[in-house]
């Protein structure tokens, strides 16, 4: 009987370094120690970063770490680590490496500075892990080449397009590096229009960049071409944006006029579907004016009857934000338009309450 408490209590004290025997191996040992093993055998770090409570670290652990493949992948390019950063002795990596979601994956060089971070929730499979670590050090390689000074336009298209698309602040910074310091003539090249392309937002210094090159961007590649790299940007961020009750859209209103006044196009009537959201995520009755008169447009309008539905759609809780009399405006101008429809879109748009 004793032997079996013996064997038992042997099994939950070395649980961590056993259970991932033929998958991760995490040693139990302190950051330092880690690090300064990571710097013998010419490693970096991995940390995984959890806490008692956090139910994808407990998935990761269970599901994940200990699969061969992870194993194969991981135990020959780093020392990795667990650490509750719950505990004492460990509040100091929250604080040092500004961890506040968990699971939080920390790529470390063995001198202790962040290499890269993977942030947030488990995956399902050891090959989407894999790939996001993959990922992770190839970011870290451009990250340190960035740093470095290193700008081709090749390599930037790369970096940028390694970047989390739900990481829009990082690839600001990247381009806001870049693009800003490029002249009309470089705007105009192909590697440059594919980087105006993944600009996230138009209230960033690269887009006004951009936007304030526009006429001697036109020049270089053609008006068709400089007003869809320009309105383009307007139509990603608002498909992004639209539904956001806090978003202002009255400077990007205030653009799309101005191009319009300068004969550039804006089609798929996008100047006023950000209307009809931005005086209704406002509540703004001042300007009810202002959206029934874009809806007549619309009705009038030459373009395709999908794209007036689409733009229409914008108008869905006009009712909600402004009362039933208020709406009753725009109740009205809808139905002045709906004749013109054919029968579905006509029943789509008395149904735009």
């Amino acid at each position: 009987m004793l032997k079996k408490i013996f064997l038992l209590t042997l099994t939950v004290v070395s649980y961590t370094a056993q259970v991932y025997a033929d998958g991760i191996v995490f040693h139990d040992m302190t950051l330092p120690e880690a690090q300064a093993k990571a710097e013998q055998e010419g490693k970096l770090v991995f940390v995984d970063c959890y806490t008692p409570w956090c139910g994808p670290c407990k998935a990761m652990a269970k599901n994940i770490f200990p699969l061969d493949s992870c194993g194969q992948y991981m135990n020959p390019r780093f020392v990795s680590v667990m650490k509750d950063l719950e505990a004492e002795d460990n509040v100091y990596i929250a604080e040092k490496y500004g961890v506040k979601i968990y699971p939080t994956f920390l790529i470390l060089r063995p001198d202790g500075s962040l290499y890269h971070r993977i942030v947030g929730g488990a995956v399902k499979t050891a090959g989407k892990f894999i790939d996001r670590v993959e990922n992770a050090l190839k970011l870290g390689e451009f990250e340190s080449r960035f740093a470095n000074g290193e700008r081709g336009a090749d390599f930037m298209i790369e970096y940028v397009s390694s970047i989390d698309a739900r990481s829009p602040q990082e690839i600001i910074k990247v381009l806001d590096a870049y693009i800003p310091g490029l002249s009309a003539g470089e705007l105009a090249s192909e590697s440059s229009q594919t980087l105006l392309g993944m600009i996230p937002t138009t209230d960033c210094a690269s887009f006004r960049h951009v936007f304030d090159s526009r006429a001697q961007l036109a020049e270089a590649v053609g008006a068709p071409r400089a007003a869809e790299l320009i309105v383009g940007a307007y139509r990603k961020e608002f498909a992004g944006k639209k539904m956001n009750p806090g978003f202002d859209f009255s400077t990007r209103l205030a653009e799309l006029r101005t191009l319009k006044d300068e004969g550039v196009e804006v089609p798929g009537y996008l100047y006023e579907s950000m209307l009809f959201r931005d005086v209704i995520n406002k509540t703004d009755q001042s300007r009810l004016g202002d959206v029934t008169s874009a809806i007549e447009s619309i009705g009038t309008g030459d373009g395709p009857e999908s794209a007036k539905l689409e733009a229409l759609a914008c108008l869905r809780g006009y009712v909600k934000a402004f009362g039933t009399d208020a709406g009753a405006q725009i109740g009205e101008a809808l139905g002045k338009i709906a004749p013109n429809m054919s029968e579905n879109a006509r029943k789509s748009v008395v149904n735009m309450r």
